[in-house]
């Protein structure tokens, strides 16, 4: 998700560069039953170490007990190496309509360009991208403008960037 920097003291530590633009992982949620260990805590961040960089790679979360990496394309050679590092661990892929990296570089460039989109990111099923615009934009053309620009489908949702204290 690339979030302008108004909402950067939003997050906690999960900032990352990723080709020029600001990007921020989604902490992986270990709410579920999950080993006391951290044992898919640490495989979660091995999978984003390993794949960080490669623009197919959307974010990997726990789900139902086991790791799902949304991913673009086939399953490549990195992704083999990441399961033969970590057996015993469930890991599934789930198909992104876009490759995320791509994405997240023209979303920058929306970012930067464009005063009335607060957020840009992949939705955590990879099959769209969901764009935050200002209130009072005019939505009904912004999303096939801005689908054309990013070469994804996308969602538009209204609202603010709200700082983690809650208060504008």
């Amino acid at each position: 998700m690339l979030i302008s920097g108004a909402a950067l003291t939003a997050c906690d530590g999960g900032v990352q560069r990723h080709a020029g633009s600001i990007r921020v992982t989604d902490p992986v949620p270990i709410t579920e039953a999950a080993p006391q260990d951290g044992t898919l805590s640490s495989a979660a961040s091995l999978i984003t170490e390993a794949l960080s960089g490669d623009p197919n790679f959307g974010s990997v979360a726990l789900e139902q007990g086991k790791l799902v990496i949304t991913w673009h394309g086939p399953e490549s050679d990195r992704i083999s190496r990441v399961r033969g590092q970590l057996p015993g661990v469930d890991i599934s892929l789930r198909s992104a309509a876009c490759v995320p990296g791509t994405v997240m570089d023209r979303a920058g460039t929306l970012l930067k360009e464009e005063a009335r989109v607060r957020v840009v990111g992949m939705s955590n099923d990879g099959s769209h991208v969901v764009v935050t615009v200002s209130e009072g934009a005019d939505n009904s053309a912004l999303a096939a403008a801005y689908e054309a620009r990013l070469g994804c489908p996308v969602r538009l949702e209204t609202g603010d960037v709200v700082p983690a204290t809650g208060n504008h």
